[in-house]
């Protein structure tokens, strides 16, 4: 007796759903995300009051370390190599010349020590720059921004127990402060670093709150603003200001939006002036502009300045070196001074390590080859940030014009890439910004009718 003949099955038929097949280096790249929001939060809580003056450097080598491990398990990670899609990526368009210059005018530099430490960290920073774009789907590194809340509140929530004289766990280093907003240090070693360090993490939470209106981003927000208020720091207060303003403004009906300006305005004033030497700053910057004292309004950072700006003027087509602005510093000032140059008596730090402007920073170390560079890489970013060319939705565009437009506010006035707290969370960001990749969509299957795909009697 023959076998019975079993009916074939319709391809419109729907199988058996089987166990989920799991995408060869899905566990790599789910270890360097780990390591990468592991560098987020770490970065703002590693702090060794026994290094002193030189407390940026355990914050510097946790996060080039953890950087370069998971660039590591993102190598893991592919299941394939594209040079051209690698050379053609928008991370290495826009920030590819910078890293470039840097690297080919290395040569020219009268200080080799210098400039071999700066051009490690320089490079390490676009390495994960470029390789988080790439190997990271945009929404995830979405995800990896929040990751710069936890560790960034958690210390400006020790600055605000700080300033209200609360806590202060480190007496020894705010020993000897001339001021009491400089004991107002948190975890990031200083009142200007931890200021700076907060702008992005009150972006992020405002935008989260925008999207989703839950209190834990309220929350956030709030608890960052009122730490980086408590440090009285000028820049990133101006930046946190500037950021808010062009995420809110497109969401409010046009004729509430002065009225929402004027009121954010007075509640900001009325709590930076709540304090009495709050009061003494800001009466203080008032005389300095009335009196055209340039340098004591900027608090010293003329100095700084100028000596970038003769750097430049000396050596306009090799620059210093990269990372040997400090080297360069002392020669470059005795040689203004010995013109007339005056420069700002109440200095308490003579040398500059850096010169408080990332573009005349650029500058001095990279003459007018870098400063092309970086022209390059701010134009592209720029052009990234239109609706027609931005991939994400209009929040998250809302939010990339409002973190550029902030951190382009603190590098005018600080070099927030070039200290590992700030640095490389905006790294997170500008990756974000430049991603190379999409969540693949999920295809809906199509209804088949009936008798479609049915066997020929």
């Amino acid at each position: 007796m023959p076998p019975p003949v079993r009916p074939r099955r319709s391809p419109a038929s729907t199988p058996k759903a089987g166990p989920i097949e799991k995408a060869p280096g899905r566990g790599a790249e789910r270890l360097a995300y780990g390591l990468v929001a592991l560098l987020s939060v770490g970065v703002a809580l590693v702090f060794d009051p026994g290094f002193g003056g030189v407390f940026r450097l355990p914050k510097r080598l946790l996060a080039e370390t953890l950087g370069i491990a998971s660039l590591a398990a993102l190598i893991l990670a592919a299941r394939r190599f594209d040079p051209r899609e690698l050379l053609t990526s928008p991370a290495v368009v826009g920030v590819g010349p910078l890293l470039l210059v840097a690297a080919l005018l290395a040569p020219f530099s009268r200080h080799p020590e210098h400039v071999a430490a700066g051009l490690a960290g320089c490079w390490i920073g676009g390495a994960c720059l470029v390789g988080w774009s790439l190997g990271f789907e945009r929404q995830r590194l979405g995800r990896l921004l929040l990751w710069t809340l936890p560790g960034a509140l958690l210390s400006g929530g020790l600055g605000v127990l700080q300033a209200l004289d609360l806590y202060q766990p480190f007496g020894v280093v705010a020993a000897g402060a001339e001021s009491p907003r400089y004991e107002v240090i948190g975890l990031a070693g200083n009142a200007g670093d931890l200021s700076a360090s907060l702008v992005l993490p009150a972006l992020v939470a405002q935008a989260s709150f925008a999207r989703r209106r839950t209190w834990w981003a309220a929350a956030a927000a709030l608890l960052a603003i009122a730490a980086a208020g408590a440090t009285q720091t000028v820049a990133p207060l101006l930046a946190i200001a500037g950021g808010s303003v062009l995420i809110w403004w497109p969401r409010l009906v046009r004729r509430r939006r002065w009225l929402f300006a004027g009121v954010a305005a007075a509640l900001a004033l009325a709590g930076a002036l709540a304090f009495p030497d709050a009061r003494e700053r800001f009466q203080g910057k008032v005389a300095n502009l009335v009196r055209g004292e340039w340098n004591a309004l900027l608090t010293g950072r003329l100095d700084g300045w100028l000596v970038a700006v003769e750097m430049l003027r000396t050596e306009p087509w090799t620059g210093v070196g990269q990372g040997a602005y400090r080297a360069a510093f002392v020669d470059t000032k005795a040689r203004l001074a010995e013109r007339g140059v005056e420069f700002f008596p109440e200095q308490p730090f003579p040398v500059f390590a850096n010169a408080h402007s990332e573009p005349l920073e650029v500058g001095a170390e990279l003459g007018l080859p870098g400063l092309a560079a970086l022209a390059w890489l701010l134009f592209y970013l720029g052009r990234r940030m239109t609706r027609a060319r931005f991939p994400g939705d209009a929040g998250e565009l809302a939010l990339g014009r409002a973190a550029l437009a902030a951190l382009g506010l603190l590098a005018l006035g600080g070099f927030p890439f070039r200290i590992a707290v700030v640095g490389y969370p905006a790294l997170v960001l500008v990756a974000f910004l430049l991603a190379g990749r999409e969540r693949p969509a999920v295809p809906v299957p199509a209804r088949v009718p009936e008798g479609v795909g049915e066997p020929a009697p």
